[in-house]
């Protein structure tokens, strides 16, 4: 999946942008369709997942956003490349290295991150769901490629950063909800007893 990013930077992602950007689609549905997955919208999510969803996998999503967000973040930061409507409006595309411009903060794609985070956090616990679950993460992904946001390299380099940092969260949840018992438990307050 990693040669079919890099082969799609080199060869596709221009192309695959310009065809798109003639193709009329309907821009306000599909930014409605990517809206959930979204970094605002996750604020918002996270008290009814921890009231809806078991400790186990609320953990597995937590870490998985969290820890993956933060290193997704770091990448954009660092990598600096330019988004397909700068492509259109300027004239400019490729990588600049590291900016703070969010006009340059396209690879890798953190809605495309954040679709397949959550659909392989939730196929860890329910398998009989991968089709659909994978299914809906690689529309996310289709739809910020066709609203110009991101390049197909950007969308397969944030799904497949997800299912790394997924799968390695998963390997290790066991050790992870340990220490996170372990923190919760160690804050104790004295105990008075009623009687004394």
């Amino acid at each position: 999946m990693l040669i079919l990013c890099i082969f799609c930077y080199l060869f596709f992602d221009e192309r695959i942008s310009v065809i798109l950007a003639d193709v009329t689609l309907p821009k306000s549905f599909l930014k409605l369709v990517a809206l959930p997955f979204g970094p605002k919208f996750h604020m918002a999510l996270w008290p009814l997942l921890y009231i809806a969803f078991p400790k186990r996998l609320f953990l597995q999503l937590g870490m998985t956003l969290g820890g993956g967000g933060l290193l997704l973040k770091g990448i954009k930061l660092l990598v600096g490349r330019a988004r397909p409507y700068m492509l259109f409006n300027e004239g400019i595309s490729g990588m600049i290295g590291p900016t703070m411009h969010d006009a340059y903060q396209s690879l890798p794609s953190g809605h495309a991150f954040a679709s397949m985070a959550i659909a392989c956090s939730l196929v860890h616990f329910y398998p009989r769901w991968r089709f659909p679950l994978l299914f809906g993460a690689l529309i996310i992904g289709f739809v910020r490629v066709s609203l110009n946001y991101h390049f197909v390299s950007d969308a397969l380099a944030g799904m497949i950063l997800a299912k790394v940092v997924s799968s390695l969260v998963f390997r290790n949840l066991n050790s992870l909800e340990k220490g996170f018992y372990y923190v919760k438990t160690k804050i104790r307050l004295p105990y008075r007893s009623p009687y004394s």
